[in-house]
């Protein structure tokens, strides 16, 4: 037989809602590292040779409530205060991917990253970062799919 689980609005919503409920876990506010290179297998994979680019401290809470993706559920970032590149990004490193992790460093999800018109989970203003640059998170969403 084949497989057919298919979730409901309400569940796909309470999902999205607990993914943020774990970023904001921990004493203080989340964490996003974008890096270049090749995204890691999922979250629960040690970084390694991809370059921290720079990191952003979210809100807190980082996201607002949840809303109706049409279908799914969906969440959407609170504004995040700019940033600057981290001393290991080199002229013309290109940001692939990002890592969201709790205030005491636990990893809960990963994800693309675009510049400004791209199409990936998390829009910053430039893909390519130098050591002191200043980077904006534009946009960041997370959708959980109901079926």
């Amino acid at each position: 037989m084949a497989l057919a689980t298919r979730l409901s609005n309400v569940l796909a919503k309470a999902m999205a809602t607990a993914v943020a409920t774990q970023i904001d876990s921990g004493a203080g506010a989340g964490t996003v590292t974008i890096y270049s290179g090749t995204q890691a297998a999922d979250p629960d994979t040690a970084v390694v040779a991809q370059v921290p680019l720079a990191i952003f401290t979210l809100a807190d809470p980082s996201f607002g409530a949840a809303t109706d993706a049409n279908p799914g559920g969906r969440i959407t970032a609170e504004a995040v205060a700019a940033t600057t590149g981290e001393a290991g990004a080199g002229a013309g490193t290109v940001a692939t991917w990002f890592r969201a992790k709790t205030s005491t460093g636990t990893a809960v999800i990963d994800g693309s990253v675009a510049a400004t018109g791209g199409t990936a989970d998390m829009i910053i203003d430039n893909t390519t970062i130098a050591a002191d640059q200043t980077v904006n998170m534009t946009s960041w969403t997370i959708t959980m799919p109901e079926s």
